[in-house]
Formats: structure tokens, C-alpha cells, sequence
């Protein structure tokens, strides 16, 4: 009974001893294989920006409720009628009215992206 209980023992560290290399092994194998995501950020209106009022706004502004966000009119809505303010992004009606009552109505990254628009000049590209 002795000589088992030692062979369980040494079985035991030799198993441990294994494991803890085998994780060694494989925590550095974890470093060599970083994963980077691109960032994705605002690309033109009609792919970036368009694509929000689409799924999040023209529930609301397709027509009957200003602005109109509906496509083909979004724009000329926008920037014709003082919602952005490409001196100061930041102040435009469209991204101040979406960070205050209308913060519920789409995601953070979508705002992210807005502002990021009006930043670039508000291009309709």
C-alpha cells in the first residue's frame, strides 16, 4: 500500500509538473499571436452616415418632422438648415440634439460617427 501511494504521488507531481509547462507554453504562444481589429470609423455619407438615419431616425424625420433624414433629402435637410456647424462639430444642432433628448435613438459609435462627419466638413460623398 505504500509503494501505491507513492506511485500516485509521483504520478501526481510528474502530471502537475506537466501542466504548468504546457501552460508556460501556451501563455506564450498567446503573446506572439496578438489580434488587432481595424478601426472603423466614418468613410463617406452615403456608408457611414446615411445607414444611421436609415435604421435609427426616420421612424420620426422622413417628411412630416424636421430634419428630414430620409434618403435623398438628408443632406440638403442638414446642411441647408443650420443642423451642423462644421467650425465647431461639437455645437452642431444634429450632434448636440443626439447627445441631450435624443440620446436613447442610437449608440454611442453612431454619434461617434456623426460627429466625425461634421468634422470632416460635412461632405456629401
Amino acid at each position: 500500500m505504500n509503494t501505491r501511494s507513492s506511485d500516485f504521488k509521483l504520478f501526481g507531481r510528474v502530471l502537475t509538473s506537466f501542466l504548468a509547462i504546457a501552460m508556460v507554453i501556451g501563455l506564450q504562444s498567446c503573446e506572439q499571436h496578438v489580434i488587432t481589429y481595424p478601426e472603423v470609423g466614418y468613410e463617406s455619407y452615403s456608408t457611414s452616415i446615411q445607414p444611421i438615419f436609415n435604421n435609427d431616425c426616420v421612424g420620426c424625420h422622413s417628411g412630416s418632422l424636421a430634419p428630414n433624414l430620409s434618403e435623398g433629402a438628408s443632406f440638403v435637410s442638414l446642411t441647408s438648415n443650420g443642423y451642423v456647424d462644421t467650425d465647431d462639430p461639437e455645437s452642431s444642432l444634429l450632434y448636440t440634439k443626439l447627445q441631450g433628448s435624443h440620446s436613447s435613438y442610437t449608440s454611442a459609435a453612431n454619434k461617434e460617427l456623426i460627429l466625425e462627419w461634421i468634422s470632416a466638413g460635412a461632405p456629401n460623398d
